[in-house]
């Protein structure tokens, strides 16, 4: 920070501006994550809370359901995001980070439960969705990724598995599926360039994609460099 640091950047703002709230955290590993809720009304602080640990932690997306707040990202490292500590597995088996999901209670910011996903490679949360019974969420990886159950293998560079959550656990449910690229040169629907949303419990989703991927069992081809692939299931 130019001429400056952020100590006395805080005590600047609190002495020039007393009407602005100034809450300093303090991060325990090399990245840490905050969340905060301000008042839709005026916005006006309500809390704000800090997760994280030893290790690094990056958060990605978030969604609520009204009383509860679910984010996503990912880890290397160890880190605890409220509860216990998540282990990555990554030195075991190669990889780099770890997918996590986290659940808060929207009126205090409280943890509710957190879960990481992982295998070989580099594993992602960047989409999620909830509505008042279901969560889903999208995370990419390359090489092995395994869920719950279910084991996915990439059939390209990145590929995005969709999978349902228990959003009162966290705990994967047995429908999982994935997006898979079927042209090993081709990019699939990869990170940052999928949405996810429900509508009346049923999913639907936009991503973009280059070459040939197949959607939920349908083969696609873009006409050009990139094209946009969107779809509409009950999961």
């Amino acid at each position: 920070m130019p001429e400056i640091d952020g100590l006395q950047l805080v005590e600047t703002i609190k002495s020039r501006f007393p009407q602005v709230p100034v809450i300093l955290m303090t991060a325990h590993g090399s990245e840490d994550i905050y969340l905060a809720r301000y008042r839709g009304t005026d916005g006006a602080h309500v809390w704000s809370t800090r997760q994280g640990s030893s290790g690094a932690t990056y958060s990605e997306v978030i969604a609520t359901d009204g009383s509860r707040i679910f984010v996503g990202g990912e880890f290397f490292g160890t880190v605890n995001l409220g509860g216990f500590d998540l282990d990555w597995v990554g030195p075991a088996v190669g990889g780099t980070f770890d997918a996590f999901v986290a659940s808060y209670n929207a009126s205090d910011g409280s943890h509710v439960w957190s879960e990481r996903f992982g295998g070989m490679g580099l594993d992602m949360t960047t989409s999620i969705a909830s509505s008042s019974t279901r969560l889903a969420v999208g995370i990419n990886f390359d090489d092995t990724f395994t869920i719950g159950t279910h084991t996915f293998k990439t059939e390209s560079y990145e590929d995005v598995a969709i999978a349902r959550l228990n959003p009162s656990t966290g705990a994967p449910s047995a429908a999982s599926t994935q997006f898979a690229s079927s042209t090993p040169a081709s990019a699939s629907i990869g990170r940052n360039t999928m949405a996810l949303v429900y509508t009346s419990d049923r999913l639907a989703g936009v991503g973009t994609f280059s070459g040939s991927t197949n959607l939920l069992g349908t083969d696609l081809s873009s006409a050009g460099d990139h094209d946009i692939a969107c779809f509409r299931v009950d999961f």
